[in-house]
């Protein structure tokens, strides 16, 4: 397989790789945009987002990892536009320049965290997107008691499912090493339940529940991948208003839980499940032509000469 840098928007000031599938081209399953997790380079934690860009690319995608502006190679922003809004503009250029160069016009969009947030709220609005992924997605707004809420339910579950079944976590009881008021704290605020957030909480769910299910109508394929302790299990449990650990995976809806990962996937036994689950769920997207790619912009070069770039693959 070959990679490119790739040198696109309005003023070719953010950037990123294509992966291209090796051998000669030939019908093409949908493009892959991996989006920032946070404010991680495009190479994702760990190398995560080369290593699935580079196994996308073996199936047959194109493959798009980049930076969103202020981030890594890219530029910065000189307008005051919100990071809600200038993503998905970013996200919506990078399509335009893949669809452009190669032809093709559907695409997946791929994030961890915050960028899983970004590639379902950019799905949302562009109809080319056919598929996305969300790995631990984090937020889905800014509104600081709804995140509370979702944190103080993370850590109840945490609490009963983890520390009350753990020889340690009474070791530390009986020893005195437990913030009890903490504690106490979390689990009267769990039987609380939503209290003064309960309108904010409602009006979220009902937006991105919404959002969501016109996804669905659209009939865009969504791959939701947790790490079993993560928070994002509980945004989407809320969110779908039940448990997604023990949801059956549903026409358009995929859930995988990861035993034993953490939030930013840092073993390499979690990557590689990762790496092995999103490879398959893509492949099973139909090939379909494309019509002939035009010669690669200037903004673009092979690995033997990007070195001139002064950008990391």
């Amino acid at each position: 397989m070959r990679e490119h840098a790739l040198l696109f928007g309005d003023a070719q000031e953010l950037v990123g790789i294509i992966t291209d599938p090796p051998g000669p081209e030939g019908p093409s399953r949908p493009g892959v945009i991996l989006l920032n997790a946070g404010v991680i380079h495009r190479v994702g934690p760990s190398r995560l987002y080369v290593n699935l860009a580079r196994a996308l690319a073996s199936i047959g995608c194109v493959a798009t990892r980049f930076d969103h502006s202020g981030i890594g190679d890219s530029a910065t922003r000189r307008d005051d536009a919100p990071f809600e809004a200038s993503s998905i503009q970013e996200v919506r250029a990078a399509m335009d320049a893949i669809q452009e160069t190669r032809g093709i016009d559907r695409f997946v969009l791929i994030g961890l965290c915050s960028g899983a947030v970004t590639a379902f709220d950019a799905a949302g609005v562009d109809d080319r997107v056919a598929g996305v992924v969300m790995i631990n997605p984090q937020g889905f707004d800014l509104n600081p008691e709804w995140n509370g809420y979702i944190a103080t339910r993370g850590d109840a579950r945490r609490y009963w499912t983890r520390s009350l079944f753990s020889a340690a976590s009474w070791w530390h009881a009986l020893t005195g090493r437990v913030d009890y008021k903490r504690l106490v704290s979390v689990l009267w605020r769990q039987a609380s339940g939503p209290g003064r957030a309960r309108e904010v909480v409602s009006s979220i769910v009902t937006r991105v529940g919404a959002a969501l299910q016109k996804l669905m109508d659209r009939e865009v394929r969504t791959l939701l991948v947790c790490s079993e302790g993560d928070d994002g299990i509980e945004y989407m449990n809320v969110i779908l208003q039940r448990d997604v650990r023990t949801m059956t995976s549903a026409a358009h809806l995929t859930v995988e839980i990861l035993p034993g990962a953490d939030h930013s996937l840092t073993l390499l036994d979690s990557q590689r499940r990762v790496v092995e689950v999103v490879r398959t769920w893509a492949g099973a997207f139909e090939p379909r032509s494309v019509r002939p790619a035009e010669a690669v912009e200037a903004g673009e070069t092979d690995l033997e000469s990007e070195a001139t770039l002064s950008i990391s693959i």
